[in-house]
């Protein structure tokens, strides 16, 4: 059906991209005024515009010939096309307009009551949405302007008119940024109070107070917290909010970024050691010089499919970069060596690795199918005799390797034997790694040497002819140069929580 649904959806988009507009003598009350009044969906940049305007008439009375800002937007092209349209039920008519980009489904919503219905359903599913708070209670005036705060209280209140309207929402984004003192966020409780399916909640930063075991939200499965709050001390405030959700009986999805861990917390003691139901657990941007308590954090966890580390040092503020140890990360994973599927340790900017210790053979972790990792975790760099062949998984499909550049300026002196070790892993392929499809070469500088083409490490002669040898094995490659993990391919997974069964 979704092959289907895609080909409806073309001549659907083009239709819709016929409705005209004309100048006209505007109707009595049809103002912007008035439509600011009403409450737009979200999940988009919210800045006044035509898209605004088609969004803020979702919540009206309007269905065609609407007047606004002077103008009749005329939905006769797309109402003929709605009614030569086959008799379809709203399931097979919402698959298609879910391959729709946003704009259309504001000018479906015009087309007629049902069309109206379920584009609401989809522009309603998440919410996104980035404003400054205000200094003091009744501050509604700021610069930069805050319009978007004030449309964030007019959604609260359209919610709390229209209970049909709740129960479309599974995914809440809300980056809240201060002036300066903290100020609560009151905004937020009435929300969470109306969005009984909510599923995913991304918050940048959380408030302090925060506590969702107040709310009734029993299918929420993923909890995105990034605490960063510049120059705002919240001392061990953060640790607090972590231990407050980590129980919660339907999280099984929890990312943190930008988060100071502690060496240790009451809340992970021993007597809490595999009772969390989290099957997916991130840490990201951590500029921390060694992972804290995150091994009794793990600890914790029953049974955990997916690890995600990232260290972020920047280098012009950095005098002593973070410096991660491979046997480290060992020790507290491998009681989960039997059930992760997805193993990511990254570092970025001017973050440093350990040469005194490796994180040892994989071969152990039968169900890894992704794999991120440095080099120096799975390889003594200058020793030509070290393999990738001998410590890899045997059911491994995705591998993105990260080779440390930092500060180099010139030529990799390394570059020959990390080819070699490469063209050993498309030798072995077909043999020891038959489900291998993907091998990612990730070229890391420290930000400040970060050209994105890193030329300078290296002919891309040995590049194109990586990519010959793995292609005749039936292996994708790819090769990149970027400071931070966000930018690659695994990092492009952390961000939308993409998670593998």
């Amino acid at each position: 059906m979704g092959s289907r649904c895609v080909g409806l959806a073309l001549p659907l988009q083009l239709a819709l991209s016929r409705c005209s507009c004309r100048p006209a003598r505007p109707h009595a009350g049809d103002t912007a005024a008035s439509l600011a009044a009403l409450t737009p969906p979200s999940r988009l940049q919210m800045q006044w515009s035509d898209s605004t305007a088609y969004m803020m008439i979702l919540t009206g009375p309007w269905v065609r010939n609407t007047s606004l800002n002077g103008y009749f937007y005329n939905m006769s092209s797309a109402t003929n096309m709605a009614l030569e349209l086959p008799a379809m039920s709203s399931e097979i008519l919402l698959e298609t307009f879910s391959h729709l980009p946003r704009r259309d489904l504001y000018r479906l919503a015009l087309v007629s009551l049902q069309f109206k219905h379920l584009s609401q359903r989809l522009l309603y599913r998440s919410i996104d949405f980035d404003f400054y708070l205000p200094l003091c209670p009744g501050t509604t005036v700021l610069e930069p302007p805050n319009n978007n705060l004030l449309m964030f209280r007019q959604l609260i209140d359209t919610l709390s008119q229209n209970a049909r309207l709740r129960l479309f929402i599974r995914a809440v984004t809300i980056r809240a940024g201060y002036i300066s003192a903290r100020s609560r966020f009151d905004e937020l409780n009435r929300l969470l109070e109306l969005v009984p399916d909510l599923q995913s909640l991304t918050l940048t930063p959380p408030p302090d107070h925060l506590d969702l075991s107040t709310f009734s939200l029993p299918l929420l499965e993923k909890l995105k917290l990034t605490f960063d709050t510049g120059v705002i001390n919240r001392g061990n405030i953060p640790m607090e909010i972590i231990a407050r959700h980590f129980w919660m009986p339907s999280l099984r999805s929890f990312s943190i970024a930008c988060c100071f861990i502690p060496k240790m917390h009451a809340g992970f003691s021993p007597q809490h050691h595999r009772t969390a139901s989290i099957t997916d657990l991130q840490f990201l941007s951590m500029d921390d010089d060694d992972v804290g308590c995150i091994p009794d954090i793990v600890s914790c966890v029953k049974s955990l499919k997916r690890f995600t580390f990232e260290s972020a040092v920047p280098w012009d503020v950095s005098q002593q970069p973070a410096t991660l140890a491979p046997h480290t990360f060992r020790q507290f994973l491998q009681v989960h060596a039997s059930t992760l599927v997805h193993l990511e340790i990254a570092a970025s900017d001017a973050a440093k690795f350990s040469h005194e210790s490796l994180y040892g053979s994989l071969k152990g972790y039968h169900n890894l199918r992704r794999l991120a990792i440095p080099e120096p975790f799975l390889v003594i760099v200058q020793d030509s005799t070290s393999t990738l062949v001998d410590i890899l998984p045997p059911e491994l499909e995705d591998l993105q390797i990260q080779f440390p550049m930092l500060f180099m300026q010139g030529k990799d002196k390394n570059r020959a034997t990390r080819v070699k070790r490469l063209e050993q892993l498309a030798a072995a392929k077909i043999q020891q790694f038959p489900r291998l499809k993907r091998v990612v070469w990730w070229s890391q500088p420290a930000e400040c040497w970060d050209d994105r083409q890193g030329l300078r490490y290296g002919p891309e002669s040995d590049m194109e002819h990586l990519a010959a040898t793995f292609r005749n094995v039936g292996v994708q490659f790819e090769w990149l140069t970027r400071a931070y993990f966000e930018d690659t391919p695994f990092g492009d997974d952390a961000d939308t929580g993409e998670e593998e069964s």
